[in-house]
């Protein structure tokens, strides 16, 4: 097989494929073999205000730069919703794909956008024959956080279907009718985060961790997760003293808090630390990561926190990214970390970034999700799919 472009230390780490029988996951593509020249890629980005996505209309704009993408459009429904009512919006967007002709539709988190089958099928009978593509990053459930009307009827409809998770959360789209579910890594973008830096051996916190504490409003209604998250900062906060930091909504009363942190201005705060740490959200996905563990790592920072099965295979040694399966452990782990010389530190941080910006940033996600999708449509012209 042909080598792409990669990494010395890391080689080439693609999204993966979710099967349909099994829970289990494997390599999906090599990114640099499938070209996109012939695709004309509508994206419908879930924006409230235009551009809010950044990493993924930055990527698609440098394939359209590079001459690596035939033609590229977007078009926000939420936005356009607001703007002038859900049949006008949807109206406009198959205007829009009418003169378009898009060979790729990639619809990203649909959410409450009224989505109806009508929609789906006038799109699907364009003369384009475009792959109808949903990615969703959310931590769907069955009981909590379940499926949208709108996600649910594009689970069944769409071609492919990309989750941030495997295991639980590829079967509850299994069990709303997608045929085809693959795995897409979480990602931070390169505008916002991973800017040049000159790491100070003088930080000034040892330990930061960025995280919300949002308790249910009625018993067994809280985030998954949240319990364990409020332990693993009360044990660093005992553990580090002033020299933890403690960011986010819900904290109050605790010694560490410095307040809420705007979503823009966490790279900032992870390189005022030596290590970021955290007990993520939803810890029976399987594959799942916030986007706070690129975000950590696009910083320059090694970050900390709960296992997940298939980490091994998306973090590989020398990504920056550190682990424990019990809270306990994701305590001794930070230990670990902060007891290595401050040299070796700063080693692990600009590996991390490095590894962050070449294989999980957004632009990385996008660019191989739309060669995975363009993999699949040759295979299907070929009568492979």
């Amino acid at each position: 097989m042909r080598r792409g472009r990669e990494t010395a230390k890391f080689g080439h780490w693609p999204p993966l494929v979710v099967d349909e029988r099994r829970v289990f996951v494997r390599l999906a593509f090599d990114s640099h073999v499938m070209m996109l020249t012939k695709e004309h890629l509508l994206y419908l980005p879930d924006e409230d205000r235009l551009g809010v996505q950044v990493g993924p209309r930055r990527a698609f704009e440098a394939l359209i730069r590079d001459g690596r993408l035939a033609a590229y459009q977007a078009f926000a429904p939420h936005y356009e919703a607001a703007v002038s009512g859900p049949v006008d919006a949807s109206a406009r967007l198959l205007a829009l794909a009418n003169s378009f002709q898009p060979t790729i539709v990639l619809w990203s988190h649909p959410s409450n956008f009224p989505v109806k089958s009508e929609l789906v099928a006038r799109l699907r009978s364009l003369g384009s024959s475009p792959t109808i593509v949903l990615q969703d990053m959310d931590a769907w459930g069955i009981v909590r956080k379940r499926l949208t009307p709108s996600t649910r009827l594009l689970a069944k409809e769409a071609d492919l279907v990309y989750l941030s998770g495997t295991g639980s959360l590829a079967r509850v789209f299994r069990r709303a009718g997608a045929a085809r579910v693959r795995y897409a890594f979480d990602g931070a973008d390169g505008e916002r985060f991973g800017k040049p830096w000159l790491p100070t051996e003088h930080r000034e916190y040892d330990v930061v961790t960025i995280a919300n504490r949002i308790p249910g409003r009625f018993p067994g209604s809280a985030m998954p997760g949240v319990r364990l998250r409020a332990r693993l900062v009360d044990l660093l906060e005992r553990q580090y003293g002033p020299r933890f930091a403690l960011y986010g909504d819900g904290w109050a009363g605790h010694p560490s808090w410095k307040g809420p942190l705007a979503f823009d201005y966490q790279g900032e705060v992870n390189r005022s630390a030596w290590v970021s740490a955290t007990w993520d959200h939803f810890p029976a996905i399987a594959s799942y990561t916030s986007n706070r563990v690129p975000i950590s790592l696009a910083s320059g920072v090694p970050h900390v926190t709960n296992y997940r099965p298939g980490f091994e295979l998306i973090y590989p040694p020398g990504s920056g990214l550190y682990w424990g399966k019990t809270v306990r452990s994701v305590a001794e782990m930070v230990a670990v970390v902060l007891a290595m010389p401050r040299k070796d530190l700063l080693v692990i941080g600009e590996h991390a970034a490095c590894f962050a910006r070449d294989h999980r940033s957004q632009e990385a996600l996008m660019e191989r999700l739309l060669e995975d999708v363009s993999a699949f449509r040759s295979a299907t012209a070929r009568g492979e799919g």
